[in-house]
């Protein structure tokens, strides 16, 4: 019983982490598309005024 316990655990850990690490890069990523469309908008509305 405390061995399954033992097993079960850091195999939620690491789940957890790499949920956590894959938000975290979804979230970059979403952030530099965010920033490009920023400075795209910008850049064309500079030009067009």
């Amino acid at each position: 019983m405390k061995k399954n316990k033992s097993r079960i655990v850091p195999g939620l850990v690491l789940e957890e982490s790499a949920g956590q690490r894959f938000l975290e890069m979804e979230n970059r990523l979403n952030n530099r598309f965010q920033y490009d469309q920023e400075r795209l908008y910008g850049s064309w509305q500079e030009s067009f005024t």
